[in-house]
């Protein structure tokens, strides 16, 4: 407590501001009070215990002072976020989309160029040939009309018509698969497969082949101490038909052999009547 002094208004008191009017007191310092409340006090936003009208330290009524002193605002504090899962999440699926849509592009590139795709209608039973024998694979479910005086058999790996006289060691292969094919994507694998056997191997571009009423693709491949080797593909909706001509010297063209092969080659082993 301060010494004693009289406001204005007449009410005596001992600190720095009038309890009744809150007017201060003359030429005094403010100083902080640190006593603890009495009963019929209150505490000012100061910090002051006062028990009048008004604060004795800052002179703020009463009435618009809080109750309580006022705690100092929490400080906020900025906290660096972390990686969400949600975000990995949004990145793997835009990745998987690009996939997705990669591969379908590429599917379209293959599969969806116009092919001519050829079409096998039954025209009853066709009787051989004279001069000609038949070759029936019933594996593969086709049948070949060849010239007699050739020879044929069926393999594992195919059906054979082999060459003579000056086409001796000559051999063509056919082979039958179900699916569907594109020609890039057979001749890619026809060319990595020789190239794992062969080295220096000269390969044509691939070439559109009409014998009669067929239409083949065909791609022509030059190896060192072999000779030329043709491969024919002839599409068909659910499956396609691959014939390999190996040692024949002609470049230019399909051999009588393959020509006669190709011609006659029905889809069907029961086709020709025996």
């Amino acid at each position: 407590m301060g010494e004693k002094w009289i406001c204005s208004c007449g009410q005596e008191n001992d600190d720095n501001f009038c309890i009744m009017c809150g007017a201060p007191r003359p030429a005094v310092t403010l100083k902080s009070q640190a006593s603890p409340p009495v009963e019929n006090t209150w505490v000012c936003v100061c910090g002051a215990v006062n028990s009048g009208s008004f604060c004795n330290q800052c002179g703020t009524p009463r009435s618009t002072a809080s109750a309580e002193p006022q705690t100092a605002a929490p400080i906020l504090q900025i906290q660096k976020k972390k990686p969400r899962k949600k975000m990995f999440i949004i990145i793997g699926a835009s990745a998987a989309a690009l996939v997705v849509a990669a591969a379908l592009l590429l599917y379209f590139f293959v599969f969806s160029k116009s092919y001519v795709v050829n079409k096998y209608t039954a025209d009853g039973t066709p009787e051989i040939m004279e001069g000609y024998a038949l070759l029936t694979d019933s594996e593969r479910d086709i049948s070949v009309l060849y010239p007699e005086y050739l020879e044929a058999s069926v393999q594992d790996n195919g059906s054979y018509i082999y060459g003579n006289g000056t086409n001796a060691g000559c051999f063509i292969r056919i082979t039958r698969a179900q699916g569907k094919e594109s020609p890039e994507h057979y001749f890619k694998k026809f060319k990595a497969m020789l190239e794992e056997d062969y080295s220096d191997i000269t390969f044509s571009s691939i070439n559109e082949v009409h014998v009669e009423d067929k239409t083949l693709y065909m791609i022509m491949a030059d190896i060192p101490d072999l000779g030329f080797t043709q491969q024919y593909l002839e599409l068909y909706p659910d499956y396609y038909v691959s014939y390999t001509s190996v040692g024949y010297e002609n470049e230019d063209g399909v051999n009588t052999e393959l020509y006669y092969a190709i011609s006659t080659l029905k889809p069907d082993e029961l086709a020709y009547a025996p």
